[in-house]
């Protein structure tokens, strides 16, 4: 059996807290605070019962990261280019 959570569409619909973490390689507090903030949506299983979190919450947490990483790096891309580079150099005014 390899030694690797299970990939989407694979396992059980619902993980545990631990098992959440352990996929993004964090401690189970750093879940539920991506719990409280609502970064990372979950339900609660009876009242007060323990956090489940649904396996393609989990995938689309992880693209959503992807995604804002990569806009991120070309905000930061966009905003070291200098002006000249992108239209060429100031066009003289003819006096």
């Amino acid at each position: 059996m390899p030694d690797r959570p299970p990939g989407p569409g694979e396992g059980p619909r619902f993980m545990t807290i631990e098992e959440v973490a352990e996929v993004l390689r964090v401690d189970g507090a750093a879940v539920l605070r991506l719990v409280a903030s609502t970064e990372l949506l979950a339900i609660r299983v009876g009242d007060g019962g323990p956090w489940r979190v649904e396996r393609e919450q989990v995938e689309q947490f992880i693209d959503d990261r992807y995604d804002a990483q990569q806009r991120l790096a070309r905000f930061r891309e966009a905003a070291s280019v200098d002006l000249p580079e992108l239209f060429g150099p100031a066009i003289p005014e003819d006096s």
